[in-house]
């Protein structure tokens, strides 16, 4: 009897023990699905603060490049942020801009970004560093904002766009090396108005000031540059009238027309150098035309110029010659005739990428050249 008790002692205690091993190994299947379940979860809700981290940067990067659509102008932190197909919120923050050099004749902005994206209770943050170039670069020889004619003594030399024009170009005879583009996003060139006076100017890492003249000028000899205007910036506030031969190193601002006066005389501009910030400047910036007055008159720009009112000759001019090595701004809002007929000579715009980039040209927001990230962090 007790051999009998004995064993049916030993059977229940094996059916415990089995049973206790069903009960662990229920446990841990039960325990492995549920941590699985929350890996899961948890890979989802990384891959959700990933993706909204990497979209706030790169809607960081889109106010950047299209300024009228950012809450405000950096600094600012925008909260609350979501995109659609994505779960949870970013933060936002673009802070101030610092100017650097980029090149040459390039000035960009650095901004930090940092993106801060919640998901699931997954936290992600992305700090990045977008680098935004504004300088002006025209990309043609000759911008003009409106329709145009291009008379027969123009020869006009490019390796991109030869014109650009927000309308139609008439080519009545003239020499044009380089693509057309009638049908520009946006008109090609600043008006006067939203160009930077350059009253004051950064050079060398020194603020300078500018010369200014009031009323109409006549000059017969190049002014120069100082200490306090090394780039040589002169402001004319009113027609300037030059004579005689004149080579000038600086940039001419004239609220008027430049006329160059006096049978053979001769006019050169060039800017003064690049400095090693990347600050270049415009040859000729006029509100008004270049004329050139008189007979065997030889005009050279080596820049940027501006001239609204066009290329045009007085009534006893004649075998005059213009030659625009960078490229030519056309402001205007009717059409126009480059040059115009009064003029008797030739006209020759050589284009050059390098003289046609100007930092801060206009006071107005320009499309940026490009947006870059330069440093990624996470």
């Amino acid at each position: 009897m007790r051999t009998k008790d004995r064993h049916s002692g030993i059977a229940l205690i094996l059916v415990i023990v089995v049973m206790a091993i069903a009960a662990v190994m229920a446990y841990a299947m039960l325990s492995a699905g549920a941590l699985q379940e929350q890996v899961s979860a948890n890979s989802i809700a990384q891959a959700n603060a990933d993706a909204l981290a990497e979209s706030g940067v790169s809607l960081a990067m889109y106010y950047l490049t299209h300024t009228s659509t950012a809450p405000v102008t950096p600094p600012y932190t925008e909260s609350g942020l979501t995109f659609n197909s994505l779960s949870g919120s970013v933060t936002l923050t673009v802070s101030s801009p610092t100017q650097i050099s980029t090149g040459p004749r390039t000035i960009a902005d650095e901004y930090p970004i940092t993106s801060t994206a919640t998901s699931g209770g997954i936290l992600r943050t992305i700090t990045a560093t977008a680098v935004v170039n504004l300088t002006f670069q025209s990309p043609e020889a000759v911008g003009c904002n409106t329709a145009m004619t291009v008379s027969s003594n123009v020869t006009i030399n490019s390796n991109a766009d030869s014109i650009v024009a927000n309308g139609l170009v008439t080519n009545s005879g003239g020499v044009v090396n380089g693509t057309l583009n009638q049908t520009p996003s946006s008109p090609p060139s600043p008006t006067y108005a939203q160009v930077n006076s350059y009253a004051t100017y950064t050079y060398n890492g020194q603020t300078c000031t500018a010369q200014s003249y009031s009323g109409n000028t006549s000059i017969s000899s190049a002014p120069t540059a100082n200490s306090t205007n090394p780039a040589g910036i002169f402001i004319y506030n009113g027609n300037l009238t030059v004579s005689g031969t004149i080579n000038f190193t600086g940039t001419l601002i004239i609220g008027g027309n430049l006329v160059v006066s006096g049978n053979g005389a001769n006019l050169t501009v060039t800017p003064a150098a690049a400095d090693s910030q990347g600050h270049a400047f415009p040859a000729v910036i006029a509100s008004g035309l270049l004329q050139l007055a008189n007979r065997s008159q030889v005009a050279t720009f080596n820049g940027l110029c501006m001239f609204p009112g066009s290329i045009s000759g007085g009534a006893l001019a004649n075998g005059n010659a213009v030659t625009i090595n960078g490229t030519l701004l056309l402001p205007t809002t009717s059409s126009i005739a480059l040059p115009v007929s009064s003029f008797k000579g030739t006209v020759t715009i050589n284009y050059s990428a390098a003289d046609a980039t100007v930092p801060d040209l206009t006071t107005s927001d320009v499309a940026p050249l490009n947006v870059k990230l330069s440093a990624w962090s996470d």
